[in-house]
């Protein structure tokens, strides 16, 4: 008997070791699931809460983090932080500090990846000079630049290769007067641009304005071939309409989208000579996205209308339709995609209207398009906005006027205070997360979306392009020099 009772209570405390150990068990795995998830214990308010992580890296990276004062680690780096206002800092000898003030929310993920650090001395050579330069555009990546301007009567077109750091190339081209509209230069006017280049930096589209004596302005558009430079299309000839502007299509050089005078949007196919029936009508100006997407404003029914097409519609969705033709609201248009999500924003007046979602055809009525139509976001400017931009992958949406730009984040759902500019001053992006634009002082100054991180580089001359080299260690500008314009480049690092 008394054996049988040892035996029971030894089963009752193995049984309790066992039951204990097996809830420390899954009690630590909570603590470490919550852990990784985030979670943490308070102390100050005595609550459960969820931290955030933060993802920093820097050009160039090796730079010293900083939060709120307290060293952490060198980019690249993350690393978990308490949600609330921080102070993030990135340092590195020989730069310029990054600094940047931002509330962190529980449970996300925030990337400060592009912090740009800026040289403290400024290097800059002096490639190429030019006595007369009316236009000059560089290539998407900043690898090739052309230009345009008239030598003794001659127009030409310049080029450069700037792939080489080393040897970069530079020609020039005289263009045949023979295939210029109405070329007399006593009874014409003529003014000359680089419009645009195709995505993968081969084709130039080439605007002539001429104006005889008397008459109003007309455009000619010409295409020109970097590989094939004295190879020249007119793509005016070719339509054999007035085309008030045009735009590539993506990396074919070949296609276009033609606006031509009275409204009509085409598509062009310069190498075979052929031009579609309207895609649109009734249009005033028109922006592409891609190769598939076009946001317009124009006239539908008498009355102002801002819609967004995409090839293979039959019609465009109408996102903005004035109350009358007498409304003369100012509206601007543009469209991207982030995230695989089409985007669509909308300015009227001083609010900017931001949709998301999947983008489908007028004709098509489901619960995708109801849901487009219900994501709206409206940020409010409090003054007429002037212009529309959006950096290169959709994410960042700027609206402006005369005096100052206001950036609203699609990934961080934030809008930024309204960032002060010099009068008239334009702004334009540098890359996904730097603007640029010359200051009243005639410099060139950066600055990230948010006005945050300003820095004043370099002179430059007013109208002309900028870029960065695709690797980022260098920033090609135009700097007034008397008469003559020099295509210059900043070292953008310290590395030998």
């Amino acid at each position: 008997m008394y054996h049988n009772n040892t035996s029971a209570k030894e089963i009752v405390r193995r049984t309790l070791v066992y039951t204990t150990m097996t809830l420390m068990v899954i009690g630590l795995i909570i603590v470490l699931l919550w852990h990784n998830f985030g979670y943490q214990f308070n102390s100050k308010d005595l609550k459960i809460e969820q931290n955030s992580l933060v993802q920093y890296d820097s050009f160039p990276r090796g730079a010293q983090v900083s939060i709120d004062g307290n060293a952490f680690n060198l980019t690249q780096t993350k690393g978990l932080i308490v949600p609330g206002q921080h102070q993030f800092t990135m340092k590195l000898n020989g730069y310029e500090p990054w600094q940047k003030t931002l509330d962190i929310k529980a449970g996300t993920v925030t990337h400060l990846v592009y912090a740009r650090m800026i040289p403290e001395k400024k290097e800059v050579t002096n490639l190429k000079e030019y006595p007369v330069l009316e236009s000059a555009k560089f290539a998407p990546g900043g690898r090739f630049m052309a230009g345009t301007g008239v030598v003794n009567g001659t127009p030409k077109l310049f080029w450069g290769d700037v792939r080489s750091y080393n040897n970069p190339k530079f020609t020039e081209t005289d263009i045949s007067t023979q295939h210029l509209a109405q070329y007399d230069v006593a009874t014409t006017k003529h003014q000359f641009a680089i419009a645009e280049w195709d995505f993968a930096g081969r084709y130039v589209l080439f605007k002539h304005t001429y104006t005889p004596e008397g008459s109003d302005s007309k455009i000619q558009w010409l295409r020109f071939d970097r590989d094939n430079p004295k190879e020249m299309i007119d793509v005016t000839n070719i339509a054999s309409v007035d085309i008030l502007d045009a735009h590539f299509i993506g990396t074919n050089g070949n296609e276009l989208y033609v606006l031509q005078n009275g409204g009509h949007v085409r598509q062009m196919n310069v190498g075979g000579a052929s031009l579609s029936r309207p895609v649109l009508s009734g249009v005033q100006s028109f922006v592409l996205y891609g190769s598939e997407t076009i946001a317009y404003v124009g006239t539908e029914a008498n009355v102002k209308v801002a819609g967004v097409w995409k090839k293979g519609w039959e019609q465009s969705r109408i996102m903005y339709r004035a109350a009358s033709a007498q409304t003369d609201d100012i509206v601007k248009i543009k469209a991207s995609k982030y995230f695989n999500k089409d985007t669509v924003v909308v300015t009227v007046n001083d609010t900017a209207q931001i949709y998301r979602g999947d983008l489908r055809p007028p004709t098509e009525d489901s619960e995708a398009v109801k849901k487009f139509l219900n994501s709206v976001k409206k940020v409010a400017f409090g003054r007429t906005i002037k212009d529309l931009t959006l950096n290169s992958d959709g994410r960042m949406v700027i609206v402006k006027d005369e005096t100052g730009f206001v950036n609203y984040d699609i990934e961080r759902e934030t809008i930024s205070p309204v960032i002060a500019l010099d009068a008239a001053s334009e702004l334009k992006w540098l890359d996904e997360f730097y603007v640029w634009r010359r200051n009243a002082s005639g410099n060139l100054v950066i600055q990230e979306f948010d006005g945050t991180n300003a820095h004043t580089l370099t002179p430059v001359a007013t109208g002309y392009d900028a870029a960065l080299s695709p690797d980022g260690k260098y920033l090609y500008s135009f700097v007034g020099d008397g008469d003559k314009l020099v295509l210059s480049r900043l070292k953008m690092t310290t590395e030998s």
